[in-house]
């Protein structure tokens, strides 16, 4: 079989041809193919006119989805061929082709059926609506809820904040109210101690000056001599006693004795640092307080700190103030804090201001012996000589100006209604009472060395204390017990006329000037 492809060209083109023929039917074969690319037209009627025009101006096209699909019901077999549906050139209306027959539906079934369509897609848009609606309800009453309960929560919790503040006011008030009530109660205690302190004090210097009228009457003879020496071989007593079993077995620890070579170290300096402020006894107070209150604990520890520190203070007198009696001041500050303090303090200080300056307590002796020198105190040099009565009268002048200011300086201010002083001025009356009752002819010239160094440091406070009987014993002191001794020349004696002269001359008496800030 022969054919060309001009042929099959030919028959392919060939317009509204179904098929294509290849070969001659005069040869016996023939064969029917396919035209490529041929579309079969379908075979409808067009619509009518009227109806294009009403689908033109319904314009469904803009209506309905894109992917709309219609369906008709149509009627079928089990052996029907397979249904194909295509959109007409001229309108968008489908049809249904079932085999060789073409159901169209007419132009009122087609706007029925796109008036219910556009009924369900409204019924369906407005169901939509009213579900967005709803959602947008709930979701505004959802929001509209929490912002209530925020605001109920801001509500409480501004509620509480103010509850908490007024309670707090309220118990700030409370605190304050009992504070304040505190404040009176403590005021009121502080009134009624210093009340008592100043009646306590009024009685004292009541009694004082009683005392000094009942001395003034009964003379000389009022002093217990023995009494007095009884007291002195006592003392000795105890400074025996401290040097065995405090010092002495404080020498035995290694340990103990290292820690407190350790404090002495740190405390000596203290003393020279005193000048006549204040800030400064401060400071150096605040420093002693905390190295003595480092061994406090230590009770064998604590007694050894409080004997080396009556030793210091001591030998601060001897050699300071020996030289400069106004020093005195800083330094009796310092003693008086000391003692207000540390109450067992007192005991130590009396102990050794005593030991080398008997005449405090009114005791003395004779000193031709060694033994008498040893009693009162003296020292021997290098050479092992006794020291020259010039220094032993300015050392224990000292000793005697140390004590004098210690006995008329006030309280410090945060113990006058705790405490009462622990060497007042009533020491000062007991040294010139026993030195006045003193027999003639067992006065020295040392006695009066020491009355001119007590009335330097002390006569004018002991004046305004004990008034009119002050004055009297003052001038029994410088004028009548002076005179007793007139033919011996003692220089201490003529100094203390001096004193007494200047002060019946000018009214007033000369005394140390107060530490400054």
């Amino acid at each position: 079989m022969r054919f060309s492809i001009d042929e099959l060209l030919d028959d392919a083109d060939s317009v509204g041809i179904e098929h294509s023929y290849i070969g001659d039917a005069a040869d016996g074969i023939q064969l029917k193919l396919p035209k490529f690319n041929f579309v079969k037209k379908d075979k409808i009627d067009e619509l009518h006119e009227s109806v294009q025009a009403q689908l033109a101006q319904l314009n469904i096209s803009d209506k309905l989805p894109k992917k709309l699909s219609m369906r008709f019901p149509v009627s079928t077999l089990h052996n029907a061929p397979s249904l194909s549906r295509k959109a007409s050139s001229d309108t968008t209306v489908p049809y249904i082709i079932e085999g060789d027959k073409i159901n169209v539906p007419d132009g009122l079934e087609i706007i029925q059926f796109l008036k219910n369509k556009m009924a369900r897609l409204e019924e369906d848009n407005n169901a939509q609506v009213d579900k967005v609606m709803a959602q947008k309800k709930q979701l505004i009453e959802e929001r509209k809820r929490r912002e209530m309960e925020l605001k109920k929560k801001e509500a409480e919790k501004l509620k509480q904040e103010e509850e908490e503040k007024r309670q707090l006011q309220k118990q700030k008030e409370a605190e304050l109210a009992a504070k304040a009530a505190e404040q009176r109660a403590t005021e009121m205690e502080q009134r009624r101690r210093a009340e008592e302190e100043r009646q306590l004090h009024e009685r004292q210097k009541q009694e004082q000056q009683e005392l000094a009228k009942q001395e003034a009457k009964k003379g000389k003879y009022v002093t217990s001599f023995a009494a007095v020496e009884a007291a002195f071989l006592e003392n000795k007593k105890r400074i025996e006693s401290i040097k065995h079993d405090i010092v002495g077995a404080v020498s035995k620890d290694g340990n103990l004795k290292k820690l407190l070579g350790a404090q002495k170290r740190k405390i000596n300096p203290k003393f020279g640092q005193l000048t006549n402020s204040t800030k400064q006894l401060h400071l150096i107070l605040g420093e002693m307080f905390k190295l003595i209150d480092e061994v406090k604990q230590n009770e064998l520890a604590y007694q050894w700190i409080l004997n080396f520190i009556s030793k210091a203070i001591v030998s601060q007198a001897e050699t300071e103030v020996r030289v400069k009696p106004e020093s005195a001041v800083p330094l009796a500050t310092l003693t008086l804090h000391l003692l207000m303090r540390y109450v067992e303090l007192k005991e130590f200080f009396l102990a050794r201001l005593i030991k080398k300056c008997p005449f405090i307590i009114g005791f003395s002796c004779n000193i031709d012996t060694e033994e008498g020198r040893i009693r009162m105190g003296w020292k021997r040099s290098g050479d092992n000589k006794w020291e020259d009565d010039t220094s032993y009268e300015e050392r224990i002048g000292g000793i005697m100006t140390i004590f004098a200011v210690i006995t008329r300086l006030p309280l410090p201010a945060e113990f006058i209604n705790l405490r009462q002083h622990p060497l007042s001025l009533s020491y000062s009356w007991q040294i010139l009472a026993r030195v006045a009752n003193k027999q003639p002819e067992s006065l020295t010239n040392t006695h009066f060395i020491l009355l001119g160094c007590w009335w330097d440091a002390a006569a004018a406070q002991f004046l305004q204390y004990y008034g009119s009987q002050g004055g009297k014993l003052l001038k029994l002191i410088a004028s009548d017990l002076t005179a007793k001794v007139a033919a011996k020349r003692f220089v201490g004696a003529a100094r203390l006329r001096i004193l007494l002269e200047e002060w019946e001359t000018k009214g007033t008496i000369k005394t140390f000037s107060a530490m400054v800030a």
